[in-house]
């Protein structure tokens, strides 16, 4: 049984019993547990963006490019030479896990903002309220010391339920390496890491699974002490580093 646990992954997989699945605790990860003065929110939100913009006046569907810099305390954006913007930028500011680009559109003498949301390297949000944003990110943080033991929940819906693990990073030899165990409802369970890698700001861990094989798990750091993420491309996890 104990085997089945990471299966769900596999829609096609169906479990006799789930008794070994530990419903978590929402509180887990409640952020009132994190010292608010040791995070910075802006972190996820600095990089590098490819957006379209679907319907603007005028415009109709528009690709961006643009990257969001920060220097100390004051967040800038830039958008390439190529983006034909037809917009001014007139600040930068996150407020609530949002980050505002607020603009003024010298066609329609207008004042605006671009509402931007990122999950992992996927952005969502919109121009003006109404028109959509969808693109990605390749986070350039250089801020995040990544280093750590996390602990992680596994959110895997019914009939399975959450699932508790703990992630460790750390460097062996000079090379980025990791450890992963979930706990079945007794003890801890090992997972077997067949390799770890640090890529435009996301850390990428191909570990087994024993009934779907190689698995690829997506982490990404939300600020300087939670990360989330996804398993196998679907399953979403957060956590937040304890040590």
């Amino acid at each position: 049984m104990i085997k089945k646990l990471f299966a769900v992954i596999s829609i096609s997989i169906i479990f006799s019993s789930c008794s070994i699945f530990k419903v978590t605790n929402p509180s887990l990860l409640s952020t009132s547990e994190v010292d608010a003065e040791e995070i910075d929110t802006a972190l996820k939100f600095i990089g590098d963006y490819e957006l379209t913009a679907y319907n603007l006046p005028g415009r109709g569907d528009q690709t961006f490019k643009m990257s969001i810099t920060k220097d100390k305390n004051v967040l800038s954006t830039t958008f390439d030479s190529e983006s034909e913007t037809g917009f001014d930028v007139l600040n930068t500011l996150v407020e609530d896990d949002i980050l505002f680009i607020e603009i003024f559109v010298v066609e329609f003498g207008l004042k605006t903002a671009f509402e931007i949301y990122v999950e992992g390297n996927k952005v969502s949000g919109y121009v003006a309220d109404q028109f959509e944003i969808e693109g990605t990110i390749v986070n350039k943080s250089s801020e995040y010391n990544f280093e750590g033991t996390y602990d992680l929940t596994f959110f895997f819906g019914e009939p399975y339920g959450n699932i508790d693990a703990t992630l460790e990073l750390f460097y062996k030899n000079s090379k980025l390496s990791s450890k992963l165990s979930y706990f079945d409802g007794k003890e801890n369970i090992p997972v077997v890491i067949n390799n770890t890698e640090l890529f435009e700001g996301a850390i990428f861990i191909n570990l087994v699974d024993p009934e779907a094989g190689n698995i690829e798990m997506e982490v990404y750091f939300d600020d300087q002490k939670t990360i989330s993420g996804f398993y196998a491309s679907q399953f979403k996890f957060q956590g937040k580093r304890i040590k």
